[in-house]
């Protein structure tokens, strides 16, 4: 037996349809916005000499839609060593906060990093296996996990610094997920009496095994 319905009843069909859209629509940015979890990793992009400044970005992979965030070091400022952030070249919400997101379309973001880019000097590319890490201090302590609140993980809290038999770094700190760090990148930079690396470790308590990379910055003896 057929229901018919009536006209007031029609027209409320393509309107409930409406709003179950954008509730999957909205929940499904909310949810990508808030994954958590995911590889991050350095890019080096090169040295601009007439600033004296180093650009990187920090990619992440955590499924989010995130722009790869931009960072540089300016070796003429009393804290040659310290990273800082780039804001100027991404979106900006209505609100004029930053939009460190994806719309899908990054055409403005990619040519202004694009006229960032065309500046850069490129890096010589050292071996990494010629640098050490010395371990300043190390704490262990045990901190609930990811997936199971109820079971715990052990997490190493580190100060280090890296040196070779010319160059050192200052003093840095990681959190990693297993007793180890890396120094995985190494570059020479034009110019200047210094030294790029980067630093992995397991920074996602997660038998994923999801990495984290800091760079940091040598200087000679």
């Amino acid at each position: 037996m057929f229901r018919f319905l009536n006209t007031s009843q029609q027209q409320l069909l393509p309107l409930q349809k409406l709003c179950l859209g954008i509730l999957l629509t909205c929940g499904l940015q909310s949810l990508s916005h808030a994954t958590v979890g995911g590889k991050q990793y350095i890019e080096i992009l090169g040295y601009e000499a007439k600033d004296q400044k180093l650009y990187f970005l920090r990619h992440t992979e955590d499924a989010s839609g995130r722009l790869p965030q931009l960072y540089y070091f300016d070796f003429q400022s009393k804290t040659p060593e310290k990273e800082v952030e780039v804001k100027s070249i991404y979106p900006q919400s209505k609100t004029g906060e930053i939009d460190h997101f994806s719309d899908g379309s990054d055409v403005a973001f990619e040519r202004a990093l694009k006229q960032i880019t065309r500046r850069l000097d490129r890096l010589y590319p050292i071996n990494p296996d010629i640098f050490k890490i010395n371990i300043k201090k190390q704490d262990t302590v045990q901190v609930p996990a990811w997936a199971d609140a109820t079971q715990t993980v052990a997490e190493y809290r580190y100060e280090y610094n890296v040196e070779n038999r010319n160059y050192h770094s200052s003093t840095q700190k990681a959190v990693s997920y297993a007793p180890e760090l890396n120094v995985k990148q190494a570059f020479r930079i034009p110019k200047q009496d210094r030294i790029i690396v980067t630093v992995e470790y397991l920074g996602f308590p997660d038998e994923t095994m999801y990495t984290d990379e800091d760079a940091v910055i040598l200087s000679k003896h």
